[in-house]
């Protein structure tokens, strides 16, 4: 049985720093230093009301009532249809999480390198199987 080193630096991608690349500027720090504000990046305002909580990862706009994680605010932020309305788009976004994770796994030497260990290394058997990786996700073998 192999052992997994799950203690290993993992890869993240902090909803903070998500922001941050989409433009988002931090406006309040508070004392506590787990919470910061800023204009929301949902809707037109001028005073900050979007609530990120560093340590527990969501976000809450307290003008739009929008809130959750990275995850609700990737598809807030480019305006996904709902997959519950109609079977063709569902369809579409799952391709797009296909095409997510596949792009990821080609970021990270790490997961391409597990894949070797595991005796899968032809790109088209990676790219038939949907293989991707999760950033955050992956625990070295040893």
């Amino acid at each position: 049985m192999m052992d997994l080193d799950c203690d290993a630096p993992q890869p993240k991608v902090s909803l903070p720093d998500y922001l941050e690349q989409r433009g988002w500027k931090v406006l309040r720090r508070y004392s506590d230093g787990d919470e910061v504000a800023g204009l929301c990046p949902l809707h037109c305002e001028q005073h900050p009301s979007f609530y990120v909580n560093l340590r527990k990862q969501v976000f809450y706009c307290h003008g739009c009532g929008c809130g959750g994680g990275l995850a609700q605010l990737i598809y807030l932020l480019d305006d996904y249809p709902d997959p519950a309305n109609d079977y063709s788009t569902a369809q579409s976004s799952l391709e797009h999480t296909y095409a997510f994770y596949q792009h990821q796994l080609g970021r990270y030497p790490a997961a391409r390198d597990y894949l070797k260990v595991r005796v899968i290394h032809d790109p088209s058997v990676i790219e038939r199987m949907r293989i991707g990786y999760a950033p955050g996700a992956f625990c070295a073998v040893t």
